[in-house]
């Protein structure tokens, strides 16, 4: 049986377009957007060529594609810069568990109108496990409503919607806030990565939720959630690629014109071994991926448990090699620049910042590594 790799004429135009749209908008502004955070005029111009919602269906304004090609489009944006890419496309975690666990109802008021780009929305930072779901936030139901308390992180400044994981007992549930009334709204913290995107901290006392709100008051019970949990996965590892090749990349460039000893830094042994493990680690990273994305197109709907349990292995193996090689090559990258690699002149040390923000985004590494064991 022939293997092949090479991709079809429309995935090499969505490359294309994804990493031109790159290269003008993100590559010059790395060091505004990272201040500044993503512009209302840059979000428009991706809405406007499909870049929000390609895996999503038609009826719901996506392009009804796949997650190899939501994985295309983001590694080529995360080529540009990994936290402008996070930050671009933070409405994802939450559109993929909306997706999975929401009714007709809720998809068409609350992920319709995130996916075409007329309302901001987030997923409150938590940790998703195959079959765990770790939150700050707790919850109670009463006479027709569920009341929410506890205090945790967003990443988008004043969004339209927020989707809340929160427990109870031994449940897990999700709800929908309709913006942020009645939430006590806290300061941006202060944070080692992708600083385009705020870290806000967010206080919930008894915040009323009314029953049409809620997704499910038990997710670890509700046979899509690996799904969501599986695309989130993929989706961070991707940016992680993303990232791993633009840090190769950046590096092999400086090594080829920075000259010591009457040649190029790159011919000297050290260096040379360096460039030839991350360009290696790189591609190791997308082999690997596009397996686990393959795994999910071909099984996302399949029912049996031996089948689903091979493709949350594919992504996590996907995850934990993106997570360890972009940290290496990351951290190689400004090796390789010296003294150049810890001054904003260069953005590898945005990077290197940035690697430990996206590897431990909506989940740790370690707690991932104990769940492939237990698989």
């Amino acid at each position: 049986m022939a293997i092949d790799f090479s991709l079809s004429e429309d995935e090499k135009m969505l490359w294309e377009t994804s990493n031109e749209f790159a290269q003008k908008e993100i590559v010059p502004n790395i060091r505004v957007i990272e201040e500044k955070g993503i512009s209302a005029e840059l979000r428009k111009k991706a809405t406007e060529i499909g870049l929000l919602g390609i895996e999503f269906p038609e009826r719901l304004g996506g392009a009804g594609l796949g997650m190899f090609q939501r994985a295309l489009v983001t590694e080529a944006i995360s080529s540009g810069d990994p936290g402008a890419a996070y930050s671009l496309f933070i409405h994802l975690p939450y559109s993929y568990f909306l997706l999975e666990l929401g009714n007709a109802e809720m998809k068409e008021k609350y992920l319709k109108p995130v996916i075409t780009g007329t309302k901001k929305a987030c997923l409150l930072r938590s940790e998703f496990l195959p079959d765990e779901v770790i939150t700050p936030i707790k919850w109670t139901k009463t006479d027709g409503s569920y009341k929410l308390s506890g205090r945790g992180i967003i990443e988008v400044d004043n969004p339209d919607f927020v989707l809340i994981p929160a427990k109870s007992e031994n449940k897990v549930g999700f709800f929908v806030l309709d913006g942020l009334r009645n939430v006590e709204v806290g300061k941006a913290l202060h944070r080692c990565g992708v600083e385009s995107s705020p870290a806000i901290e967010i206080l919930l006392k008894d915040v009323e939720v009314k029953k049409e709100m809620c997704l499910t008051e038990d997710a670890l019970s509700h046979e899509n959630l690996w799904r969501a949990v599986v695309r989130t996965r993929l989706f961070i590892s991707s940016l992680l690629l993303g990232l791993a090749k633009t840090a190769q990349e950046y590096s092999l460039k400086y090594a080829m014109e920075r000259v010591a000893f009457d040649q190029p830094i790159a011919k000297h042994q050290a260096i040379s071994f360096m460039l030839a493990d991350d360009a290696t680690q790189v591609e190791a990273i997308r082999l690997i991926l596009w397996k686990a994305l393959y795994e999910f197109d071909k099984n996302s709907g399949a029912e049996d448990k031996s089948v689903k349990s091979s493709v949350i292995d594919w992504s996590i193996e996907a995850y934990l090699q993106a997570v360890d090689y972009s940290s290496a090559i990351s951290a190689d990258a400004v090796q390789i620049l010296g003294g150049h690699g810890y001054i904003k002149d260069h953005p590898v040390e945005k990077w290197m910042r940035d690697v430990r923000e996206l590897a431990n985004a909506f989940g740790r590494p370690e707690a991932f590594r104990i769940a492939l064991e237990n698989l």
